[in-house]
């Protein structure tokens, strides 16, 4: 019986300090140091280079800015796809939207025009697949981003030669293909790249096959507005990058540039259908074409300059938006007298844009000068047509019974500007800049 006892005893004990040392390891925590870093410089810019849009899986233009707080795409939710990006609340024509230096000019999409959905011009047609850097600024930089950079700009760049070829390479090339579950896009891109003495030259094709982003199976599969599901639309784009560069020496080298990007779509909005007007069918079609010009000089070390980039490109971007529906004209729910109608509606902007941008660095006593300086002489000719074109049936074979010219949405204008930009950043100390 004291045996049974003294087991009983000890087996208490052991399980007491079993449970004591469990609950020491318990409240046991680790130590960490934490140490401070001095915030040397204060950045309202993010950019995106060439690794990161690989690394990060970027697709297109919404993806670039999923990871940078406080930017985002414009979606209408219409069938012109995004419009224009969104900076810390600032959006449109404030945020500035250029390629290469060249401004994108100005969207086209009146607020009392907007519902019907039949017509609007966007800046964010750009083909990733010919950028090699963007560089987003969040606040005004009419400096280096030019007139409309109220709320911030998005400046792209497209590849060179020496973005493919290493040092001592001739010739080399890629080929690319990718697949978006989201949209069913289809990506496929070449590039070409070789170099002969001091000359040099890029070309890079891209085409997108892309049909309307996938929604809910729950959603109805119906027309009119109750429509629950995606409206069926097919996208074509096809992209042209080509550079030639010739290296006049060592710091000094001139180019020519081809860039040209189209884009057709067709589409049939269901979601419009209505007792009035119904059988809606869309054929819009986007193009931007630019040809330009450059001479840079780096590490010149001169009097007024140490680099010089010289540029002069001739852009037009054309938009066209045609809505063909028919139409109920006399309201009595007949459909033999019922009408096609043709909406067409065309957007165009020609811009011949010619720049000087130079840099200077220099010493005053003990502070250190960053001089950025130019000048840009821009001529923008604007012209829009809008067409109302009725036929006598709901057949396009039919005959045409009205070709009315609505008024312009805007006038006929051509506009000149001569822009002057000074900016200098002093370094005061290593702490203080």
């Amino acid at each position: 019986m004291r045996f049974k006892e003294l087991c009983i005893s000890v087996s208490a004990t052991m399980a007491v300090l079993l449970t004591m040392q469990v609950r020491a390891q318990t409240n046991e925590l680790e130590t960490a140091t934490v140490s401070d870093e001095e915030l040397t410089e204060f950045r309202n810019s993010n950019s995106i280079d060439t690794l990161q849009i690989d690394r990060q899986m970027i697709y297109n233009i919404s993806d670039t800015v999923r990871f940078i707080p406080g930017v985002q795409v414009n979606d209408n939710g219409d069938r012109y796809n995004d419009s224009g990006f969104n900076i810390r609340g600032v959006e449109a024509d404030a945020i500035a939207i250029t390629i290469d230096g060249v401004t994108q000019g100005e969207t086209l999409s009146p607020p009392s025009f907007a519902p019907y959905g039949m017509f609007g011009s966007n800046r964010n047609v750009v083909e990733l697949e010919t950028v090699k850097a963007i560089e987003i600024v969040k606040g005004p930089n009419s400096i280096s981003a030019g007139s409309g950079a109220l709320g911030g700009s998005v400046e792209y760049t497209t590849e060179d030669p020496g973005d493919v070829l290493a040092r001592g390479e001739t010739f080399g090339g890629t080929v690319k293909s990718g697949y978006d579950s989201r949209n069913g896009e289809t990506l496929l891109t070449g590039t070409l790249a070789g170099r002969l003495g001091n000359l040099e030259s890029i070309v890079v094709l891209t085409r997108r096959d892309t049909s309307e982003s996938s929604a809910h199976d729950s959603g109805a599969d119906i027309l009119g507005p109750s429509r629950g599901q995606a409206d069926p639309y097919d996208l074509k784009t096809t992209s042209l990058l080509a550079k030639l560069a010739y290296n006049l020496s060592d710091n000094q080298r001139i180019g020519l540039v081809i860039e040209n990007i189209e884009r057709d779509t067709i589409g049939q909005p269901l979601s419009r259908d209505s007792s009035t007007y119904y059988d809606f069918n869309t054929t819009d079609s986007f193009e931007r074409q630019r040809i330009g010009a450059f001479f840079e000089m780096e590490n010149a070390n001169a009097l007024l300059f140490d680099d010089l980039e010289i540029t002069f490109d001739d852009q037009e971007v054309f938009s066209r938006g045609q809505t063909a529906f028919a139409f109920d004209s006399r309201f009595d729910r007949d459909p033999s007298n019922d009408i096609l109608r043709n909406e067409d509606r065309s957007y165009v902007q020609d811009t011949l844009n010619l720049t000087a941008d130079l840099f200077k660095s220099f010493s005053t006593g003990n502070v250190n000068h960053e001089l950025n300086y130019g000048l840009t002489w821009q001529t923008i000719d604007v012209k829009n047509e809008l067409f109302d074109r009725r036929f006598a049936s709901v057949s396009s074979t039919s005959a045409q019974t009205q070709n009315l010219r609505d008024p312009s949405w805007v006038p006929e204008t051509e506009r000149t500007t001569l822009t002057f930009y000074l900016q200098d950043t002093l370094n005061l100390t290593d702490k203080f800049s």
